[in-house]
């Protein structure tokens, strides 16, 4: 079988030789590798492992997309950034991970709407990987192997730009800015996307990761993610079907309450 079709019978409930491979790679692992010699620099790990999926396409979503970052301050073991959404996040240098949340620009409602939200609603070419995105689904094709367009969903794009401390804290006491945030986001995620799929052609899939838990439960109750974020999720998640693309969903996190949810709001994975 091929990659495709492995994927595909998949969806379809149908047999197949085995369960298709998909996989991401931390940069220390790539240079753990590369340093033992075992692939060499800048090498296709797609290729190398024969995987089934690849991906691209992931829209540019900080306020200002030309930003990067920039270091505030730095010691021995990490380093203070600020990047284009006003966030200051600590990384460790020596190893890879998930950053410490220190500041954010967005604190409530008021400097949502002033400094974030009017950037957000009007497409932003600059913000769309186009070659990247042509030049993986091509090869793809070549090869025959699954591609996915690569995505955010509406709970990430908002922790990344106003911090889980008063994402969850809003979420009860101010819902409707958090409802604005959500439906916000997605039709950010929807506009780019209609403009890359366009120009760019269909994948036959698209991958949305949001992170919407932790060890031990899902930073939501079901019923608060019914209310909030489900309606955003259905509206993406039908035009995604509307252009014929399954959504396969990643979540970080322990999430099986919210999995009813998740496909009612129409994931495929």
């Amino acid at each position: 079988m091929t990659s495709i079709e492995r994927v595909e019978n998949i969806f379809n409930h149908k047999p197949v030789d085995y369960l298709p491979i998909g996989e991401d790679f931390w940069d220390d692992t790539i240079r753990k590798w590369t340093n033992e010699g075992h692939i060499r620099v800048g090498e296709d790990l797609i290729e190398h492992f024969d995987l089934d999926l690849d991906r691209a396409g992931l829209i540019n979503w900080y306020l200002d997309p030309t930003f990067g970052f920039k270091v505030i301050e730095e010691d021995e073991d990490t380093k203070l950034l600020l990047d284009g959404n006003g966030a200051k996040l600590r990384q460790h240098k020596h190893h890879a991970s998930t950053p410490e949340h220190v500041d954010f620009m967005i604190k409530d409602r008021t400097s949502w709407e002033e400094y974030a939200k009017p950037y957000l609603l009007e497409v932003d070419r600059r913000r769309i990987p186009f070659e990247d995105y042509r030049q993986r689904r091509q090869k793809a094709q070549e090869q025959q192997r699954y591609f996915s367009s690569d995505a955010f969903g509406p709970f990430e794009l908002m922790q990344r730009l106003c911090g889980h401390e008063t994402l969850l804290l809003n979420m009860a006491l101010d819902p409707d800015w958090i409802k604005d945030m959500v439906i916000t986001y997605t039709e950010f995620n929807i506009n780019h996307w209609e403009v890359l799929f366009n120009e760019e052609g269909l994948p036959q899939s698209t991958w949305v990761a949001d992170d919407l838990g932790y060890k031990l439960k899902p930073f939501m109750s079901p019923s608060m993610f019914r209310e909030i974020l489900l309606p955003g999720y259905k509206r993406m998640f039908d035009y995604l079907h509307s252009k014929g693309l399954k959504v396969i969903f990643h979540c970080c996190g322990y999430i099986e309450p919210l999995i009813p949810g998740l496909i009612e709001a129409g994931i495929d994975c």
